[in-house]
């Protein structure tokens, strides 16, 4: 069984992401933002759905598609 992920969770998931692959975001707003998109586009799936983020290129959005 899968807990529930909150917006803290996910906003510091995406700070050490972001810390580790050297990206500067020193206000954490980019993380901050890239964890309310990632629980938006969450909520559209039953709970445990496990999503992988990909990149639209000719959108320029992110997408999340279930594995």
């Amino acid at each position: 069984m899968y807990g529930q992920v909150r917006l803290d969770d996910l906003t510091a998931a995406a700070t050490a992401f972001m810390q580790r692959t050297g990206w500067d975001d020193e206000d954490g707003e980019l993380a901050a933002d890239m964890a309310a998109g990632a629980l938006e586009a969450a909520a559209g799936y039953p709970p445990g759905t496990r999503l992988r983020p990909r990149f639209d290129h000719a959108e320029e959005c992110r997408t999340f598609t279930p594995e």
